[in-house]
């Protein structure tokens, strides 16, 4: 396997995830789970707006002092940390 495309193999975790995910146990695979698909989200929504906004050929729009996608910012990463650290925290201190 060429240089590249094993650090980009390593980068996005497709290299290890599968030996490291084996070895592990369901409290970890749901975590991996969660962020790939935080991850896979992510890259999608990036993505898809380059696409668009490249097809449109418009000016971009300012969301300077909108509270509504401060909320949706701070409480997507809120609820995703919530959701990692609950099982964790039921298995430490249950």
């Amino acid at each position: 396997m060429n240089h590249p495309r094993r650090l980009t193999l390593t980068l996005t975790g497709l290299l290890i995830a599968p030996a490291a995910l084996a070895a592990r146990g369901p409290l970890q695979q749901g975590v991996a789970a969660v962020v790939f698909a935080v991850l896979v989200a992510a890259l999608f929504a990036i993505v898809f707006s380059v696409l668009r906004h490249r097809r449109e050929h418009t000016a971009a729009k300012h969301f300077h002092q909108s509270v509504g996608v401060e909320l949706i910012w701070t409480l997507i990463p809120f609820l995703i940390l919530f959701a990692l650290a609950w099982p964790a925290a039921q298995i430490i201190f249950g």
